[in-house]
């Protein structure tokens, strides 16, 4: 080929458009319908290669013409046009839904699972294995496919037949923000990997967790003592849970209290004891307040019990 070389390709049939950005960045649209590759100088023996990518907008035929042409003599032009045909429609697979949102999810945490749906069309006329999904990305890490999640691997969808992938968000990562991966679902089918975009927002805030959140502690005689029940404070954030005095209603009693004043790391955990001891009669309804620095604080347990 000589010195300087172009290659052209023509569709010839409805709704194909020239997709610039999935193609070969040296071609470009030269007229409507026609796009040209300026391949520069080829050299004996040493093929270039290029690639455009035309999207098809509706079924039927579509008819590319490619052709190829220098600035120096050609021995043989015969071969420098080719003409081929392909037939267009729907996919024959789908992975539903295309996108999904996880929500905001403290570190350390996970979120609900999400269902994505594999789906072979009705009328592809084939059976489609599936192979096994993964989670890609720079933060693929922070989305999980657990045991009990994956009910795609290896198998085989006859036509209109689906299959189910649950992911979920579960993210441990100590900066706050955005994150997202890609759902990728490989098959045997041409268009494999099918994939989908995973996204969900980290929050590394403290969250103060106090369980029990109610209890009742029973009957008891005015002037004696119920048997200790223990309230446990867990942080469930991404950063330390700072703990101020915790406060109790009457008729209860502190028998032990590691809670007060202290920092609980993320995951961390104390505890503490109270018992019911009444000075009158009847029912008492009364609360337990931890205060923190974590949004909705204190959190609190309903109380109650009855003197006797």
């Amino acid at each position: 080929m000589g010195a300087s070389s172009t290659a052209g390709l023509k569709p010839r049939g409805a709704g194909a458009t020239f997709d610039a950005g999935e193609s070969t960045a040296k071609c470009a649209l030269s007229s409507p319908g026609t796009v040209t590759c300026d391949v520069g100088k080829v050299v004996s023996g040493s093929p270039e290669e290029v690639h455009v990518l035309f999207a098809v907008g509706e079924r039927g035929t579509q008819q590319v013409v490619a052709s190829v042409s220098g600035n120096e003599a050609d021995p043989d032009p015969a071969n420098n046009v080719a003409i081929a045909d392909a037939q267009f429609g729907p996919p024959l697979l789908r992975l539903t839904p295309a996108t999904a949102s996880f929500g905001i999810v403290p570190k350390g945490q996970q979120s609900p699972r999400v269902k994505f749906t594999v789906t072979n069309r009705a009328d592809s006329g084939v059976n489609v294995v599936v192979g096994t999904p993964s989670v890609t990305g720079a933060q693929a890490s922070q989305f999980k496919i657990g045991a009990g999640e994956d009910f795609c691997t290896g198998q085989t969808l006859a036509p209109g037949g689906t299959c189910i992938i649950r992911p979920r968000f579960a993210p441990t990562i100590s900066t706050p923000g955005p994150v997202s991966a890609t759902l990728s679902v490989p098959t045997d089918q041409p268009g494999s990997p099918l994939t989908a975009a995973l996204n969900g927002v980290v929050d590394v805030s403290p969250i103060a967790h106090l369980w029990p959140d109610t209890a009742n502690f029973g009957s008891v005689q005015v002037g004696r003592r119920s048997a200790v029940q223990n309230f446990k404070v867990t942080n469930k954030g991404g950063s330390d849970l700072e703990i101020g005095t915790l406060a109790v209603s009457a008729q209860w009693q502190v028998v032990n209290d590691a809670c007060s004043d202290t920092s609980l790391a993320p995951a961390a955990k104390c505890v503490v004891k109270l018992r019911f001891a009444p000075t009158q009669a009847g029912e008492t309804l009364g609360n337990l307040f931890v205060p923190s620095n974590a949004a909705g604080s204190p959190a609190s347990a309903a109380l109650s019990g009855v003197g006797t």
